[in-house]
């Protein structure tokens, strides 16, 4: 396995160790959603929201979408689909 995937899988391993973070992903595959829409689900705070967002999306596991002056996120099923591809590398003979 290429070291650059090793490190892409840990940054994602590393995202989804969080219970809140687990939440944002299961509330997102049903559809994209504003900040304030995920924080009235989860009811937690925008600053905390925020921290736990940028998380995700610097793992790759998240997309964005400008609309206006809101910002939309989504699952990013291309970093998702890698995840499982590289988890299969590691099969038990």
């Amino acid at each position: 396995m290429p070291n650059s995937n090793l490190s892409g899988m840990l940054s994602c391993f590393r995202a989804l160790s969080d219970p809140i973070r687990l939440n944002v992903i299961n509330l997102l595959l049903e559809k994209e959603m504003c900040v304030g829409d995920i924080c009235l689900a989860l009811k937690i705070a925008q600053p905390k929201l925020s921290f736990h967002l940028r998380v995700l999306r610097e793992s790759g596991l998240l997309q964005t979408r400008q609309e206006g002056r809101w910002i939309y996120y989504r699952l990013n099923p291309f970093q998702f689909q890698t995840l499982v591809e590289s988890l299969a590398d590691f099969t038990i003979n």
